[in-house]
C-alpha cells in the first residue's frame, strides 16, 4: 500500500508509445498546455521509456514539482498504458522547513521544546497539504493528457467493501489500545504520577510522537480504510496537533521538570512590571515610615533559614490543633517574580523580586504587607525551567541589607530607605560565568566581612569588607552550585562550608584557605542545593550530612583533625534521601527532608530510612521545636510531627496557588511565604 497516492495510472490509449511521444513533441506551451491564471506546463524531455512534464509559473519552475510519464504496453492488449508520477521538489521541502523553523524560533525563542514541537507539527502538516496538492496536480495533468491524446480514461475499479474479519477486528483493538496507552502515559507523566526518566519534558514529547507514529503506521498498513479516508485521518491527526500547539502554551515548569500547560489566553506574562497593589500607598518619603531593621528581638529572622542556616526554630512552640485554633491569613497579594525568601526584623521584611526589566530589593511592613521602600537595578536573569528573577535571600546586619542578585550585583543597602552604601559585581570581579540557574547563595556575615560564592577561578568563595565593599580574601576554584555559604565550628575551628558543583569545601573563616573537601558531583546540572547539616553523635564525633537529587543520594561525613590535618571519612552513603533543591532539618539524631517530592526520615547513625510518606511536591521545610512546617509545591502549609516512628500529618492550610519553591520565613507566630507570583502572611497558633 502506498503511503500517499502520488502516482496515477491515468489512461489506456490506442496509440503506441512512439505515437504518444510524437504528439507530445509537437505540443507547445502556447497551443495546449497553458492554463489561465495557473501557469503552464511544457514537455521537458522525451526519452525511450516515456517523458517528463515541467510546470512553470510566471517564468519560473525552480520550486515546482515535475511529472514523470512512463509508457508501457497494456496487459489487456488494448494499446499503451501511461503511468503518471509526481516528483516533489526537494528545494521546496527545505525552504518549507527553514521558514517554519524561523517562525517557531521567533515566536517561542524562550521555550526550545515548543519550538521543536510546533515546528515539527507545522512542517508535517504543510508537507501533507502539499502532497495532497500534488495529487490534485497529477489529476489535472491527467485530464489534459486525455484531451490531447484523444484517449479514454482507464476504468476505475469499484471500492471494495471492508470485510470484518478477525484480523480487521484485532488491528482496530490494537490501535485503540495504543491510543489509550499513549494518553494514559502522557497524563501520568504530566501529573507526576509516573516517572520514566529525569527529563519529563522529553518523556512527554517522546510519548506523544511515538503514539502518533504508531497510529500512522497502523492507518496505512492495517486499518483497511480507503486511501482517501487514510489521508483525511492523517490530516485530522495533524490538525489536532497543530491546534494544541497554537492554543496551549508552556506556562511554567514543575520541580521535576514537567511542563505545566495553560491556554494561551490564560497564561500569565512574567515580563510585565509586576508590583504589589498597595504600592500606591507607599509614602513619598520613606523616612516617614521610620523603618528600623536593627535586630533587637528574639524572634527576628536576620538570615536565610535562621541565624545558623539550619532551618531550626527553638523559640517557638506551635499549637498542633489547627481545627480548634486555625491559622489566620493576615494578607495575601501579588509579588514580582523570583525565588528569594524573606528576612525579618523590627516588624519589617525584606526580599528580592523582578519588576519588569529591573531586579528589586523590597522592604515591606509585616503587619500590613505595605511596601516601605525599594531599590532597583537594571538587570534581569532569565532561565527557562525556573523562570525569571533573583534567587538569593538577603541578609540583615546592624540595620542594613546585604543582597545578591541572580546576575552578580552585590549590594549593601541602607535599611532605612534602601539607598546603596556600596555595590560590587561579584561575577565580574571573580571572572566567573553566571551559573545555569543564576546566583542563589545568600550572603553570609562573619565578623566584619560578608561572604558570597560566585564560583570563579581562585575566587570560588570571596569575603568583602562590610563597611567599604573591598575584597578581603578569595579562595578556591570550584564552580558555584546553589547552596549558601554556612558558618560552622568543627574540630575547634571556625569554618565556612561551601557546597559547590564539585563537592563540599571547608574554608578557614579568617582567610578562606581550604581546610578540607569531599568530592560530590551531581550530573547533569551539578545541582548541589541542600544546606549541610552538622551533627555530633553520642560519642561527640563531629559529622556533616549532605544530600543531592538526580539519583545521587546522601552521605554522612566524619571529620577528624590532628595537627591541623583534616581527615574526612564517609561513615555511610546511600540513596535513602535524594534532595533535589530543598534543604533538610535534624532532630534528635534523625534528618527529615523531601526525597525528590516525598517526605522521609533517615537515621543519621546508620543511614537507614525510618519512613517515607506524604507527597508534598518540590517544596521546603523547617523545624519548629518538635514539629515540621512544610511548605508544599502547591502552596499549602502543612504541619507534621518530627518523629522517627511514622509519618504523621497533623494539619494543613491551603494558602498559595501554583509552584511554590521558596523557603518559608518564620518570626514568632508570623509566617511569611511566597512563590514567583504571590506572597502571604499567616499567623500561626502558639501553644500556651
Amino acid at each position: 500500500m502506498r503511503f500517499l497516492p502520488l502516482e496515477h495510472r491515468i489512461l489506456v490509449s490506442p496509440l503506441t508509445c512512439k505515437q504518444i511521444q510524437t504528439r507530445l513533441q509537437e505540443c507547445t506551451t502556447a497551443s495546449f498546455w497553458k492554463a489561465p491564471r495557473r501557469g503552464s506546463v511544457f514537455v521537458g524531455k522525451i526519452h525511450e521509456q516515456g517523458f517528463r512534464l515541467v510546470p512553470i509559473y510566471r517564468g519560473r519552475s525552480s520550486f515546482l514539482p515535475q511529472f514523470h510519464g512512463r509508457c508501457q504496453p497494456d496487459p489487456a492488449g488494448t494499446g499503451t498504458r501511461i503511468d503518471l508520477q509526481i516528483v516533489p521538489n526537494i528545494a521546496l521541502m527545505i525552504c518549507l522547513l527553514v521558514v517554519f523553523s524561523v517562525l517557531g524560533i521567533l515566536v517561542y525563542d524562550k521555550i526550545w521544546l515548543r519550538v521543536v514541537i510546533t515546528t515539527s507539527a507545522n512542517v508535517l502538516l504543510a508537507t501533507l497539504l502539499l502532497f495532497v496538492g500534488f495529487w490534485v496536480a497529477v489529476d489535472s495533468a491527467n485530464r489534459r493528457l486525455l484531451t490531447l491524446l484523444e484517449a479514454e480514461p482507464a476504468p476505475v475499479a469499484p471500492l471494495k467493501r471492508v470485510k470484518v474479519t478477525a484480523r480487521f477486528v484485532v488491528s482496530w483493538i490494537l490501535a485503540a489500545a495504543v491510543l489509550a496507552t499513549g494518553i494514559w502515559l502522557w497524563w501520568s507523566v504530566h501529573s507526576g504520577r509516573l516517572t520514566l526518566s529525569m527529563r519529563p519534558a522529553v518523556d512527554l514529547v517522546t510519548i506523544a510522537w511515538t503514539t502518533l507514529g504508531l497510529l500512522v503506521i497502523w492507518l496505512f498498513t492495517a486499518s483497511g480504510l480507503s486511501p482517501v479516508t487514510q489521508v483525511r485521518c492523517l490530516l485530522l491527526f495533524f490538525l489536532i496537533e497543530l491546534g494544541w500547539s497554537w492554543t496551549a502554551t508552556v506556562d511554567r515548569y514543575g520541580g521535576d521538570g514537567r511542563p505545566l500547560f495553560a491556554w494561551r489566553w490564560q497564561a500569565k506574562d512574567d515580563t510585565v512590571d509586576t508590583t504589589t497593589p498597595v504600592q500606591a500607598t507607599r509614602p513619598a518619603d520613606p523616612s516617614v515610615m521610620a523603618v528600623d531593621l536593627r535586630v533587637r528581638q528574639i524572634h527576628d529572622l536576620p538570615a536565610f533559614r535562621g541565624p545558623h542556616r539550619d532551618g531550626l526554630f527553638h523559640d517557638v512552640s506551635l499549637d498542633p490543633d489547627w481545627t480548634r485554633v486555625p491559622p489566620q491569613i493576615v494578607w495575601q497579594q501579588p509579588i514580582g517574580v523570583g525565588w528569594s525568601s524573606y528576612v525579618m526584623a523590627g516588624g519589617y521584611a525584606v526580599t528580592q523580586e523582578q519588576r519588569g526589566p529591573d531586579e528589586a530589593v523590597v522592604c515591606y511592613e509585616v503587619a500590613t504587607g505595605r511596601e516601605c521602600w525599594e531599590h532597583r537595578d537594571q538587570a534581569r536573569f532569565h532561565e527557562m525551567m525556573g523562570g525569571d528573577g533573583p534567587r538569593a535571600t538577603p541578609t540583615l546586619d546592624e540595620g542594613d541589607v546585604y543582597s545578591l542578585g541572580a546576575t552578580g550585583l552585590f549590594h549593601r543597602l541602607n535599611g532605612r530607605d534602601g539607598r546603596p552604601v556600596w555595590t560590587v559585581n561579584v561575577i565580574t570581579e571573580a571572572n566567573a560565568p553566571v551559573s545555569l540557574f543564576g546566583l542563589t547563595g545568600s550572603p553570609l556575615i562573619w565578623d566584619d566581612t560578608v561572604i558570597v560564592n560566585p564560583g570563579g577561578k581562585d575566587a570560588s568563595l570571596v569575603a568583602y569588607d562590610k563597611q567599604t565593599g573591598q575584597r578581603r580574601w578569595a579562595a578556591g576554584s570550584s564552580r558555584t552550585a546553589y547552596a549558601s555559604p554556612q558558618a560552622v565550628r568543627l574540630c575547634g575551628r571556625d569554618q565556612i562550608l561551601a557546597f559547590n558543583a564539585e563537592g563540599l569545601f571547608a574554608h578557614a573563616a579568617e582567610d578562606g584557605r581550604i581546610l578540607w573537601s569531599y568530592p560530590w558531583v551531581t550530573p547533569p546540572e551539578f545541582n548541589n542545593v541542600c544546606q549541610p547539616v552538622v551533627w555530633r553523635d553520642e560519642s561527640a564525633a563531629e559529622t556533616v550530612f549532605i544530600a543531592s537529587g538526580y539519583g545521587k543520594g546522601c552521605v554522612l561525613l566524619e571529620i577528624e583533625c590532628s595537627d591541623e590535618q583534616f581527615q574526612v571519612t564517609p561513615r555511610w552513603q546511600n540513596t535513602s534521601l535524594k534532595v533535589k533543591f530543598s534543604s533538610v532539618v535534624e532532630h534528635n539524631g534523625y534528618v527529615y527532608g523531601l526525597d525528590e517530592n516525598i517526605l522521609v526520615c533517615v537515621d543519621l547513625r546508620t543511614g537507614q530510612r525510618k519512613w517515607k510518606g506524604g507527597r508534598y511536591g518540590y517544596g521546603q521545610l523547617i523545624r519548629v521545636e518538635s514539629h515540621l512546617l512544610v511548605l508544599t509545591e502547591d502552596g499549602d502549609v502543612v504541619l507534621c510531627e518530627a518523629t522517627p516512628e511514622q509519618h504523621r500529618e497533623l494539619a494543613r492550610l491551603p494558602v498559595l496557588n501554583g509552584r511554590t519553591w521558596t523557603h518559608p520565613a518564620l518570626s514568632g507566630d508570623t509566617l511569611l511565604i511566597r512563590n514567583d507570583r504571590d506572597a502571604a502572611c499567616v499567623k500561626l497558633p502558639l501553644s500556651k
